[in-house]
């Protein structure tokens, strides 16, 4: 690090150095591990670090959705898995398997459940049942939730995108990988 200490930045006076963000201390593969251990506020962190780097890391992004979305930060995880199929539309065909992982998968799915159910018309709340769903192998539970997302009008392209990737693969919970 440098030694200067003062920095002037439109007139002002910044009694300290500034060399950026610190590095991610996590890679992908260890935030992963800390998710699928059920480690989610660390993974969540690891992602948060790590996304910035690789926006269109899709896999990074799943994880990140899937971490917000277990610490209760569920329009944060609706916009990464938004992003993550806008820009990598197989994304979820990489999601590493594990028991724990496929617990903390149904609750959320649950909740996203709960939230479609009570307001009408929540697109946001079915594109992620459909994208939970769908990881965990509830072929026809996704297929539906995201029939019901374009029927109320949701023309994201990561709806489109999610929707062709639950019609042209099979569900794969069962054959995930387990890391």
């Amino acid at each position: 690090y440098g030694t200067s200490t003062t920095y002037i930045t439109f007139g002002t006076q910044l009694p300290f150095d500034w060399h950026g963000p610190a590095p991610c201390s996590a890679t992908g593969t260890e935030a992963w591990a800390l998710l699928t251990d059920g480690q989610a506020v660390a993974a969540h962190r690891a992602f948060e670090c790590l996304s910035p780097a690789v926006p269109d890391d899709g896999y990074l992004l799943v994880g990140l959705a899937i971490s917000a979305a277990a610490i209760g930060e569920h329009d944060h995880a609706v916009t990464a898995m938004r992003t993550a199929m806008r820009v990598d539309p197989v994304a979820l065909l990489e999601v590493p398997g594990s028991d724990r992982l496929d617990v903390l998968l149904s609750d959320t799915a649950d909740h996203y459940d709960a939230r479609a159910r009570a307001g009408y018309g929540d697109v946001d709340a079915l594109f992620m049942v459909a994208a939970l769903r769908y990881l965990l192998g509830q072929h026809h539970i996704a297929h539906y939730a995201i029939e019901i997302a374009v029927t109320l009008g949701d023309v994201d392209p990561s709806t489109h995108n999610l929707k062709g990737l639950i019609e042209a693969l099979p569900p794969h919970a069962a054959s995930r990988r387990a890391d």
